[in-house]
Parts: structure tokens; C-alpha cells; sequence
């Protein structure tokens, strides 16, 4: 199940975790390559410092995710 929130509004889905992952997957890369690119936008966040510790823990957390996945495979 992936659950939504949209402001006022949240809302959940049934969606096969392979497409939810490779949708949320391909959000992720691109908000990363636009931030990468953009000095602006990285000012923006700079600004914004909670909310440049949540994203970067989220991050954190996803690689750390990733790691063990690769682990348990065999890499």
C-alpha cells in the first residue's frame, strides 16, 4: 500500500511495491540531479536547515536501506 498526502487530503493506493519503488526511485534521482545542478535551489535549502536535516537523513537512510539489500543479494 502506498499512502499519499496532499496538503488537507491523504489518500491510499494499492500499488505493486516493484512499481512504487521505481516510481519514488525516479522522483528521487531526478529532486537529487536538479539539486546537484541548481546553486540556487541548494541556497534555498541551506536556508531552510530542518528541512535540509530531514532530507539529508532521509537520504542517509535510503543509502543505508540500499546497503543491507545489497548485503543480503550478495552484491
Amino acid at each position: 500500500m502506498v499512502k499519499f498526502e496532499e496538503g488537507f487530503s491523504t489518500y491510499t493506493l494499492a500499488v505493486p511495491m516493484p512499481y512504487a519503488t521505481s516510481f519514488f526511485l525516479k522522483g528521487l534521482l531526478a529532486s537529487l540531479a536538479l539539486l546537484q545542478q541548481k546553486k540556487e535551489l541548494q541556497k534555498k535549502l541551506d536556508e531552510k536547515e530542518g528541512m535540509k536535516s530531514e532530507v539529508l537523513e532521509g537520504i542517509r537512510q535510503a543509502i543505508s536501506i540500499y546497503d543491507g539489500i545489497l548485503n543480503d543479494i550478495g552484491r
